[in-house]
């Protein structure tokens, strides 16, 4: 080995002094301030947690991740959608219920904005307003069914 290079031992030296490395011992006891905050109970019950976990006694939120947990979850995830085909319909039917219902709501907004800013005559104003109302409406009615249906 050259000496251009440092060793694993000195690189790790140069990261961490030895004169740093201190053991428990060298820490203060914070029983007292975790009693005096209140918490020292959830401080014991993550602490008995963490020591279980560390002898290999943890369960897993929902149980543990073994065969038969993943055949149930299988059979749960195919009672909603048991096929490819059915997943992509039901995505595609909430996209457009989705888009159907931006649609109603921009139509309603360009009703708005004509009424405020739009000076045109009576005939003119019933077209720009009353119709897209029809229209908008429509389609919020569409996107509710659609919502519904998937």
């Amino acid at each position: 080995m050259s000496e251009g290079f440092a060793t694993e031992q000195t690189a790790r030296e140069r990261l961490v002094p030895p004169e740093s490395i201190q053991g428990a011992e060298g820490l203060p006891d914070l029983t007292s301030r975790l009693q005096e905050y209140g918490v020292y109970g959830e401080y014991v019950e993550y602490r008995d947690g963490y020591m279980r976990w560390r002898q290999g006694l943890a369960k897993g939120a929902k149980g543990e991740n073994t065969a038969d947990d993943h055949e149930k979850r299988s059979a749960q995830f195919q009672h909603w959608y048991p096929t490819v085909k059915t997943f992509n319909f039901r995505r595609t039917i909430a996209f457009w219920g989705a888009v159907t219902c931006a649609e109603g709501c921009l139509l309603f907004l360009w009703i708005s904005y004509v009424s405020t800013y739009g000076n045109f005559s009576d005939k003119m104003l019933y077209e720009l307003t009353k119709v897209p109302n029809l229209v908008g409406g429509t389609f919020f009615l569409a996107g509710i069914y659609l919502a519904y249906f998937e």
